[in-house]
């Protein structure tokens, strides 16, 4: 079964009549129901016990997609932990069974009680575990409340921006290969109910030339269900004015000792190529990273203002060789204006042929910089730049997280050429602060070699 979420809060909120006894159960099109009032509900369970306040009233407030969602039937445990002043009635200890929707009112002697709550199905979990009650002499009735989320099996949104497109098809396969099809508009949400355990997956069509499906997977998505629900798949979509978009004019990608080496070009006739979404993948549009990195910069700089430009990119992926063998590199660039290019994924090369370096040292000139000198060879004359990071000492720009701190050279965009520009000293960067210069020489087919210095004294 597939719901369209209501916007507003769709939760079944019990209107609780003390001073009523009886009530109705919620009618077809009702939002709120009314309490079903159980009085003297120990002696309906065979224990006797008073028959007038105070009373305990416990209220289960409970937002599921529908009321069917929130199971079958709930168990109240009701359990008395000090001696009330009547001493010859025995102190409770019982278990009332009660429907989800119903109010438990039970009449109880002056004491301290513990309340639990129990029965729920998988996917209905309560805010509140167990409560300890007192019940004093000469009031009326005590309320306990219990807030109980039942979550659908699955959610699964579609987000839009820009100019956007107002309607999508969603074609669903379920693990028993049951199929739905069926129509969903941006900024919506759709609730899934009845599917079996295992692999789902939704295919998004309907996507304009315009837009692209950014998030993780792209148009099609994965997910497990299981009983406890929760399970939900996001679409971003995208979309841009083609007429000033900017378009990848050449992608290339290498990875070699776990670092993925990046080069491409990029066009924007309005000159505004602004920043770029990078990430690994099972080329399939999943992640294996766990989600896409943003990098910026690109309206700084050599690429300012240009109609083409050419950026390096080294990524220190944290996984192994064996790992990034067969996966793909994933790349589209937006400009100023919120526009995008298409996404390009290709699959990732082994670094051959690299370039390297007759000359590499990077060391301090004084106290007022960090200088690199280099001299990069190339065996296939296609040498085209360097990439270099700085790595300064844990907490150096906060408070320290046991990870190196990182400065990078001209706004992550790379140098062509091997000519590094000093990098000036100042402000946080001071002299003591740095320990180490990573070097990446990247080629025109994104071959890549990793150089590092960490003895800046000479």
């Amino acid at each position: 079964m597939v719901r369209r979420m209501d916007p507003r809060l769709h939760d079944r909120d019990h209107e609780v009549a003390l001073s009523q006894i009886g009530g109705t159960r919620p009618g077809r099109k009702a939002r709120t129901f009314s309490a079903f009032c159980l009085l003297f509900a120990l002696a309906c369970n065979g224990i006797t016990g008073p028959s007038g306040p105070p009373y305990l009233a416990v209220v289960a407030t409970i937002v599921a997609p529908t009321p069917a969602a929130a199971g079958v039937q709930y168990r109240y445990h009701v359990r008395q932990i000090t001696l009330s002043e009547d001493t010859s009635v025995a102190p409770i200890d019982t278990v009332i069974k009660l429907k989800p929707y119903d109010t438990l009112i039970v009449s109880l002697q002056p004491a301290t009680y513990v309340v639990d709550i129990g029965g729920l199905p998988p996917q209905c979990k309560s805010r509140e575990g167990q409560q300890i009650v007192p019940i004093a002499p000469n009031t009326n009735t005590t309320l306990v409340r219990y807030f109980v989320v039942c979550t659908p099996e699955l959610l699964m949104s579609v987000r839009a921006d820009g100019p956007r497109d107002s309607e999508y098809v969603y074609h669903l396969v379920d693990a028993a290969g049951h199929e739905q099809t069926g129509l969903v508009r941006s900024r919506d949400t759709l609730e899934f109910e009845g599917l079996p355990p295992g692999r789902t997956t939704v295919d998004l069509g309907g996507v304009a030339p315009n837009c692209i499906v950014s998030s993780d997977g792209g148009s099609r998505q994965s997910v497990v269900i299981d009983s406890s629900g929760g399970a939900h798949l996001d679409f971003a979509v995208w979309c841009s004015d083609l007429a000033h978009s900017p378009t990848l004019a050449s992608v290339h990608w290498s990875y070699v000792n776990g670092v993925a080496g990046l080069v491409f070009t990029g066009i924007d006739h309005d000159r505004d190529i602004d920043r770029y979404y990078w990430d690994i993948t099972d080329c399939r549009r999943n992640s294996i990273l766990g989600g896409k990195r943003l990098i910026g910069g690109l309206y700084a700089g050599r690429t300012l203002n240009r109609d083409t430009i050419t950026v390096l990119g080294a990524f220190e992926t944290g996984l192994t060789d064996a790992d990034l063998a067969g996966r793909c590199g994933v790349i589209w660039l937006f400009d100023r204006a919120g526009n995008s290019s298409f996404i390009s994924e290709q699959e990732l090369r082994k670094s051959q042929r690299a370039p390297t370096a007759a000359v590499f040292n990077a060391y301090y000139v004084a106290t007022s910089a960090v200088r690199v000198d280099l001299a990069a060879d190339d065996p296939d004359h296609d040498f085209l730049g360097t990439f270099v990071v700085y790595h300064l000492r844990d907490g150096s720009f906060g408070p320290p997280n046991g990870v190196p701190d990182v400065a990078f050279l001209h706004n992550l965009v790379g140098d062509l050429g091997s000519v590094v520009p000093d990098f000036p000293m100042g402000g946080v960067y001071t002299y003591e602060k740095f320990y180490a210069v990573v070097v990446y020489l990247l080629d025109a087919q994104g071959n890549v070699t990793r150089l590092e210095d960490d003895d800046l004294f000479y």
